[in-house]
């Protein structure tokens, strides 16, 4: 989760997801709060970081616009494999990078629909995840130093 790519903020939110520390509905069930289920992203499943972060339609329609493959178990999260596949080095900490920038996303528009009734589809928090990316990586030297090596990472940009 930390490392040199890293946004903090996202980075944080990121590992209170794995760590499973957010304040989903099911976490607010068991403290006795009288709450709804359902996920408010998809109204399919109940709300819990697993759904949330990886099988609720919302967040796999971003994961699945990325060039990274990433893991559909949540155990996996939880040991810190987010990436399918030997992947090593400076493409490694992109593809965390991405899926810190999506699980803060995600769960930003996940409590902006619970507080303030918004509705942003799910295309338009892949925009902003991209968006976030590309910027902290272009404004990164280790990344400009890595595409000289390497051009091939500029194909993860999109």
């Amino acid at each position: 989760v930390w490392h040199n790519l890293s946004i903090p903020k996202c980075a944080f939110t990121f590992w209170l997801a794995i760590k499973g520390r957010l304040l989903t509905r099911d976490r607010m069930h068991k403290f006795n709060m009288n709450t709804e289920l359902r996920c408010i992203l998809c109204n399919i499943d109940n709300e819990s970081h697993r759904h949330i972060f990886v099988s609720c339609p919302y967040i796999m329609h971003i994961m699945a616009n990325s060039s990274f493959t990433f893991s559909e178990d949540w155990s996996h999260y939880k040991n810190g494999e987010f990436l399918v596949g030997p992947v090593t080095g400076i493409r490694k900490q992109m593809g965390h990078l991405y899926a810190a920038i999506t699980f803060f996303l995600v769960w930003k528009e996940r409590n902006a629909r619970l507080h303030n009734a918004t509705n942003q589809p799910a295309s338009m928090t892949l925009t902003l995840v991209k968006r976030m990316f590309h910027e902290k990586l272009h404004s990164c030297h280790r990344f400009q130093k890595e595409v000289l090596k390497n051009h091939d990472l500029l194909l993860d940009l999109y």
